[in-house]
Order: C-alpha cells, then sequence, then structure tokens
C-alpha cells in the first residue's frame, strides 16, 4: 500500500511545482497535517541544524502527486522532506504565481481534469446526471483553488500552525455545505462514505490492475472483500502512525522514514494474511509479488536518506572546523 498519506512532514505545497495537487489530497491530509503542525514545528526546531542533503533520483514528491495516492498507506520512493525555509520559499514563490489569472486558470483547469479521473466512479455511485456530474467536479475544482491559496499563506510557526488549523476546518465546513447543497443530504452522506475509503479503492484499485484481465482478474465480491480488509488495515495505520509522531522524540522527523516503513511492512503483511481466504492462489502469488517490490523500494528509499543525511551531517562538522 502506499504510504503517500503521512508525508505530514514535507509540507503539503513542496512538490506543486512539477505536479499538481488533487482536491481529494488537499481534504485527505488536511485536518491531520494541521492538528500535528505545532509538534512538528517543535522538532524542526529544536534538531541539530545540518545542511540540507540533496534530493535522490526518484519520483516526484508524493505530495505533489497528481494521483490520488495521498490517502494511501505505503508508497514506493519518494524524496527527503524538503526543510522548513525551502517550503516557505515555495509557498512565497506560489503566493506570487497564483495572482496571475492564466496561471491560476491554467491551475484550476488541471485540478478539474485531475478530480474527473480520481473521481470517475462518483457519478455511478451517486447516480448522478452527466450535468450535475459535471457540476459537482467544477466545484471540486474551485474548491481545490481556495484550499491552494490558503495552503500557501501558511509559515512555519507555531501559531501559523494553530491559526492554519481553524481555518481550515471553517474552509471544509464551507465545502460541505457547498457540496450538500448541490448534492443532498443523501447523496452527501453516501460521498462522505465514499471519501473515507477512497484511499482503500484506490490501493484495491491497484491490486485490481496489477492481476489484470485475465483468468485471474478480481471479481466484484473479491473487491468488496478486499475493500474492507484494506480499510481496516488503513485505519488501524493512522492511529500507529500519530501514535508515531506523538511520542518520537526532538529531532524524529529527520529520520522518521524507518519507523513508517516498518508500520507499513506490516500493514501489507497483514494484508496478505487477510487475502488468503478471499483470492485464489494465483492472485495471492501476484499480489505478494507487488508488496515484495514495494517493500524493496522502501527500503532502498530509507537507506538513501540515511546516507544522505550522514553525508549533510558530516559537510556541516567540516565546514563548522574551517
Amino acid at each position: 500500500m502506499s504510504k503517500s498519506t503521512f508525508v505530514l512532514l514535507a509540507g503539503l505545497l513542496a512538490g506543486l511545482g512539477s505536479t499538481l495537487w488533487t482536491w481529494q489530497q488537499l481534504r485527505a491530509e488536511r485536518d491531520a497535517n494541521a492538528a500535528l503542525q505545532v509538534r512538528l514545528s517543535e522538532f524542526e526546531h529544536r534538531a541539530e541544524p545540518v545542511a540540507s542533503p540533496a534530493p535522490p533520483v526518484a519520483s516526484p514528491t508524493p505530495e505533489g502527486d497528481i494521483t490520488p495516492r495521498a490517502t494511501r498507506i505505503v508508497a514506493g520512493v519518494q524524496p527527503a522532506p524538503a526543510p522548513i525555509a525551502q517550503q516557505g520559499d515555495f509557498m512565497s514563490r506560489q503566493r506570487q504565481l497564483m495572482k496571475i489569472p492564466e496561471y491560476r486558470e491554467a491551475m484550476r483547469d488541471a485540478q478539474r481534469q485531475h478530480i474527473e479521473s480520481a473521481f470517475r466512479e462518483l457519478p455511478r455511485i451517486l447516480n448522478l446526471t452527466p450535468e450535475r456530474a459535471t457540476a459537482v467536479f467544477d466545484l471540486m475544482a474551485d474548491q481545490a483553488i481556495h484550499n491552494i491559496d490558503l495552503q500557501a499563506q501558511r509559515t512555519a510557526s507555531k501559531e501559523d500552525g494553530r491559526a492554519y488549523a481553524r481555518a481550515a476546518d471553517e474552509q471544509s465546513r464551507k465545502d460541505d455545505a457547498e457540496l450538500q447543497k448541490l448534492l443532498g443530504a443523501s447523496n452527501m452522506s453516501r460521498l462522505q462514505e465514499f471519501r473515507d475509503t477512497f484511499g482503500s479503492r484506490v490501493e484495491v484499485n491497484t491490486l485490481r490492475n496489477e492481476l489484470g484481465s485475465g483468468p485471474d482478474a478480481m471479481r466484484d465480491d473479491q473487491y468488496e472483500s478486499m475493500l474492507g480488509v484494506v480499510y481496516a488495515e488503513q485505519q488501524r495505520m493512522n492511529r500507529e502512525l500519530l501514535e508515531l509522531y506523538a511520542t518520537a522524540p526532538p529531532g524524529a522527523p529527520r529520520s522518521y522514514d524507518s519507523g513508517r516503513t516498518e508500520l507499513a511492512l506490516a500493514a501489507n503483511r497483514r494484508i496478505v494474511e487477510s487475502a488468503r481466504s478471499i483470492l485464489a492462489p494465483e492472485q495471492l502469488a501476484t499480489v505478494e509479488n507487488l508488496y515484495r517490490r514495494q517493500r524493496l523500494q522502501m527500503e532502498t528509499q530509507n537507506t538513501m536518506i540515511r546516507l544522505q543525511a550522514e553525508a549533510a551531517t558530516r559537510e556541516a562538522r567540516e565546514a563548522g572546523r574551517n
């Protein structure tokens, strides 16, 4: 499963320069990120200052990934979190760019395109007409732009973290009120259920795609059973990661990937065990191979991050002696 959901340390807009946000990504991480902002800021300021390591050659930063993987549990290769100063520089540039009408319009168009792709199942689940589905996706794109504006106004201070949490909560209520007005109370409840299971649906769709459309294709009944398994593991890992953040010592964010990887791999193993009673042996072997590749990716990435941090520390100490 993808661990992009839990890249709360990286700053939610860190990768937006090369890739784009989706509406779901903003909603999926906003509350948890705001709740932990104060503690993470304290970690960052209390940690021993070292030179910032160069990012490894890897996939785009997950917090800017245009696919809806921010709600998934385990990810492949990803670069180390950007220092707060770099995040501030990016947000400053982003604020200026969003003042340019052409850029703002292009950003909104990109959001609209990716939202429709990410939520392509939603019209069927909510039984929406094409016209109503268009209106819903248009509204989500507008809300995405408002949330990008909100994110770009943030700084790294503790007080700003608290203010952002309040503003994010207010924006969330406003967004939901607008959607309920368009969808009605019944469909709004179904939309909330879809949101809650969105990351799990993405994960199970990944497994379904891995199995292909041949004789080993995942049946609809298997899909629903796997959705329940993955959702339960997602909720468990949410709790475990929050505990990991809450109990981590000062400076922990710089070495957080190791603990996160251990939890992710444990979740993957439990999913495989539960899948034995759901999938056929041939299907199970394919799923096990997928998670094996993910494990190797995560272990390699953690090694790269560790070596980068060690090199940066050595360089900082040598510079201090000169």
